[in-house]
């Protein structure tokens, strides 16, 4: 998980030297966990 999310991060620090790396890193692991978590039941 680490991994995906550093290989996310680091091409957008790069290209955005105004924002944190660590901004990036927690938006690129709030991006992985939206595709990788399980829809919400919307089934009541």
């Amino acid at each position: 998980m680490a991994l995906a999310i550093h290989r996310r991060a680091m091409p957008r620090w790069l290209a955005e030297p105004d924002i944190t790396l660590a901004q990036l890193m927690s938006q690129a692991a709030a991006e992985l966990r939206d595709v990788v978590a399980p829809p919400a039941s919307t089934i009541g």
